[in-house]
């Protein structure tokens, strides 16, 4: 492969789901770990970080480490615009789980970003010139095996790139644990992949859904690749937005990539629906109270 870009996307974590600490400790893991790959070069994106003392520790980390970097900001003053009523917690806490989305959709749009850091990133790497581009969330690492399939197997005519998601967690290894046992991930579930792009690709992520309404989900399936995710229709249910369905797009299945260890006991099941809408109104509340 060659003129490629691999960013990363650093977003808030939500303390019930993620803990304090996950995307700093796995980012420090990941910058310590992970090799070089020829004719990719690596970018770390600050996607609305509204904890300026985490913010800053990750961008001591990234110089420390010389690691380029750039930023979706996160302004205070906008969030303050995002219109609607302020709910208590135990207002919050007798809603419906789709009153629940609708009370939070404006917040989970501005403070998560999901779909909006991915089509930030495909838009930057088209801007640059470079030919591919793999906006992976913070917690995901390739290997060098996993480089090197996709590097020799990669078909010229591939627009869409579809990395298979192994996970650090189901075979109950530490981030250190995995590293230092070479243990391999083959014959562990697959979960939901990550994605690479051609910067000739015409779909996007649909920018209207939100976290925890499957925004890479609807991806995945309107590309049609077949998974476990197929099921998965958040974005119907809850946000009556509809699956789209793309046709003769030219997607592979190649490599994989690894999820790193959640380091939070809390995120041991693939998808707590209720901590995460419970950790992002605690986010939100925690910024009407500045």
């Amino acid at each position: 492969m060659k003129n490629g870009v691999l960013i990363r996307i650093l977003g808030n974590d939500l303390r019930t789901l993620h803990g304090d600490r996950q995307t700093i400790d796995n980012l420090k893991f990941t910058l310590r770990h992970e090799c070089e790959f020829e004719g990719i070069e690596k970018i770390f994106l600050l996607n609305r970080l509204c904890s300026e003392e985490k913010r800053e520790e990750i961008l001591e980390i990234l110089n420390a480490f010389g690691i380029a970097h750039f930023e979706i900001p996160f302004s205070f003053s906008e969030f303050l615009n995002i219109s609607g009523e302020r709910l208590t917690k135990k207002e919050f806490s007798l809603l419906s789980r789709k009153d629940k989305v609708k009370f939070l959709y404006p917040f989970n749009l501005y403070l998560i970003n999901n779909n909006g850091s991915r089509n930030y990133c495909i838009d930057y790497a088209k801007r640059q010139g470079y030919d591919w581009v793999f906006p992976l969330d913070s917690n995901n690492f390739l290997t060098r095996a996993s480089y090197e399939k996709l590097a020799q197997g990669l078909k010229k005519r591939t627009q869409y790139i579809v990395l298979p998601q192994y996970r650090i967690m189901d075979a109950g290894l530490s981030n250190d644990d995995w590293a230092t046992q070479a243990y391999e991930l083959d014959g562990l579930p697959i979960h939901e992949p990550q994605l690479g792009f051609s910067t000739s690709c015409r779909h996007r992520f649909n920018e209207k859904i939100c976290y925890g309404c499957g925004p890479k989900a609807e991806m995945l399936n309107a590309l049609g690749v077949e998974g476990e995710w197929n099921k998965w229709r958040d974005n119907e249910k809850y946000l009556s937005i509809k699956t789209r369905r793309f046709w003769l797009t030219r997607t592979q299945v190649i490599g994989e990539s690894v999820r790193l260890n959640p380091l939070s006991r809390r995120n041991e099941k693939s998808a707590n629906w209720n901590l995460r809408q419970e950790g992002l109104y605690e986010l939100v509340r925690n910024l009407w109270e500045k």
